[in-house]
């Protein structure tokens, strides 16, 4: 993650804004990925969760941030945030066989740019 003095925190923000900029905010645009897992169980993302951390390449490049949780209808659903889309779906190909032996390999994200990012 970018944000030099200030690292934890990333915001992107249009490219018109001021020329001066704190060392914790980013030009680029980043991006929210939402992954909605039908039937996914509490146990199959934690089980996937723990052999993604364990990859010697984990955390990703152009990570941000993941949340996760119930979805309210007996599935459910992630909530990422990215540098950037082609960060995701380098990350997303460097995983699929965790996802696939995770048993969420037909799981398709939605994809949409992020105007404001904020992490502490």
């Amino acid at each position: 993650m970018r944000g030099g003095a200030a690292a934890g925190v990333l915001v992107a923000i249009p490219a018109a804004a001021p020329p001066s900029l704190p060392p914790y905010w980013s030009r680029d645009t980043a991006v929210i990925v939402t992954v909605e897992i039908p039937g996914g169980t509490q146990e199959q993302y934690e089980e996937t969760n723990r052999l993604l951390a364990a990859a010697e390449w984990f955390p990703p490049e152009g990570f941000i941030a993941h949340a996760a949780g119930p979805d309210g209808s007996g599935g459910w659903r992630v909530v990422d945030f990215w540098e950037s889309e082609d960060d995701f779906l380098a990350f997303v190909e460097r995983a699929r066989p965790i996802f696939e032996r995770g048993g969420l390999s037909s799981v398709l994200p939605k994809v949409q740019e992020a105007v404001n990012v904020i992490v502490r």
